[in-house]
């Protein structure tokens, strides 16, 4: 049997790699640890340090590469993991559960071949949202802990946080995020797929082990009224990019709903006035600003990675 190597990605955030780090510290940590692998591709070496402290139950290296994007890092990281290896992917605002790499150890070792695998997590909120909010906030800031048969094998895809791979799948279908020219596509798979799309598409399977579960960090600036109100503008924008390529008949049905949809919540929100903790007013700016974004992302004004927060 492989190593279990830990990669963490950071952006330069010392205090909450130092927090990461720490969750592992007394956790039940699989025999077969190699090390924790540190990328940080933020513009200074700030958790060098950090990472340069005393763990006495695993050991870190650590890796500055400015410069580059997220996958374009991990990719180098890759370079220097074996292919039988698994690897569990997350970053710095992780706390991991005492048995969290242990449930990913255990799970790798029944596996059948071309088997990735991808846990639950629940959120560590720096300042706790209004209950009325948190149904408009996205998965990623709210948890995810299915059940076993809520789960596809052969379509759900697990967050970026808190799944893990064996090396060589990793390494064959073309390392993360974008797939170099040299690996051809698989089906009507885009260039731009994310490496767990692209598993998925060469036939594998996701497995979900709900033992892996961790705790992810929230702040306060990532569960306000008005955060919440932006993410349901760029929801809309990225279901009317997505709508573009729609049937004729799919592509009224949805105008009709989002103009609908748009007219009502700014009636709405015009007779509940601008009162920011009224729960009706909240909800019918998330729904005008969903509408809104569907058109724009629909024309095509806009591209879904680079559009700004409207005024």
């Amino acid at each position: 049997m492989g190593m279990l190597h830990l990669l963490i990605v950071t952006q330069g955030d010392a205090v909450q790699l130092n927090q990461t780090l720490s969750s592992l510290e007394g956790s039940r940590l699989p025999a077969n640890l190699a090390f924790v692998c540190v990328v940080d591709n933020g513009k200074r070496p700030h958790c060098r340090s950090m990472a340069a402290l005393p763990r006495p139950d695993f050991d870190v290296l650590y890796q500055f590469l400015p410069g580059l994007s997220k996958a374009q890092a991990m990719n180098v990281a890759l370079e220097a993991i074996p292919d039988e290896s698994l690897i569990v992917v997350s970053s710095d605002e992780i706390r991991f559960h005492s048995e969290t790499l242990l449930a990913y150890q255990q799970a790798s070792r029944t596996a059948a071949p071309g088997e990735f695998f991808g846990g639950p997590f629940q959120c560590d909120y720096e300042l706790q949202p209004p209950p009325w909010v948190i149904p408009y906030m996205p998965l990623a800031s709210t948890g995810w802990q299915p059940t076993k048969d809520q789960i596809e094998p052969t379509r759900t895809r697990f967050f970026g946080f808190n799944w893990a791979a064996f090396c060589h799948d990793i390494k064959r279908l073309g390392g993360f995020g974008l797939r170099p020219e040299s690996v051809p596509a698989i089906g009507s798979m885009r260039r731009q797929a994310g490496i767990q799309r692209r598993m998925l598409a060469s036939g594998m399977r996701g497995r979900y082990v709900p033992e892996s579960i961790v705790s992810r960090f929230i702040p306060q600036n990532r569960c306000t009224v008005d955060w919440t109100v932006d993410h349901a503008r760029q929801d809309g924008i990225h279901r009317g990019i997505s709508r573009r390529d729609c049937a004729v008949a799919d592509i009224a049905l949805h105008h009709w709903s989002n103009t609908v949809g748009l007219f009502a919540s700014t009636a709405v929100k015009w007779v509940t006035g601008p009162r920011w903790a009224n729960q009706l007013h909240f909800r019918a700016r998330c729904r005008q600003q969903q509408s809104i974004g569907y058109f724009h992302g629909f024309r095509g004004g806009v591209d879904a990675s680079t559009f700004r927060k409207a005024s």
